[in-house]
């Protein structure tokens, strides 16, 4: 596991198993398909530690050799938080468009939890009534079931 940028610097160029790490999110890097991806691993992520590991992944987006997605992998998740929503959908995903031209997202929601899905939507709508400046008409987000569904 990669605990700071300096490690992470002299690993690059290596198939990546695990970048990140904390009780609530890991981060990897499938070199092969130049995927990005933080999975959850706890059904809630608190928002300090949600904001955590979205900024070390600003952080250290630049030291992947050619990032084309990224993959929120949100299966493990049981809590949908809108206050973290709104701030990786306004903040976070405005800065790597504008930073690092990141366009395409990929998430994996929850499996047979249709109210976590509908809440998602929900959340989007009041989003995007509150801020008018989003960048997710540029966005290409893309929604499946597996990572073996985004390999394959």
């Amino acid at each position: 596991m990669v605990t700071s940028s300096n490690e992470l610097n002299t690993t690059k160029n290596n198939l990546f198993d695990c970048l990140y790490k904390d009780d609530y999110t890991k981060v990897y890097f499938i070199q092969e398909k130049n995927i990005l991806v933080c999975e959850a691993l706890q059904d809630y992520i608190p928002i300090e530690d949600f904001k955590k590991v979205f900024n070390f992944i600003t952080l250290n987006f630049s030291l992947f050799d050619k990032v084309e997605k990224f993959l929120f992998d949100k299966q493990s998740l049981r809590v949908f938080h809108q206050p973290s929503m709104e701030w990786y959908f306004v903040f976070w995903k405005k800065e790597m468009y504008q930073k690092y031209n990141l366009v395409n997202h990929v998430k994996i929601l929850p499996q047979n939890i249709p109210w976590f899905e509908a809440s998602v939507k929900a959340g989007r709508a009041q989003i995007e009534e509150k801020y008018k400046d989003l960048v997710v008409d540029k966005l290409n987000i893309e929604y499946v079931n597996s990572i073996d569904e985004l390999l394959s």
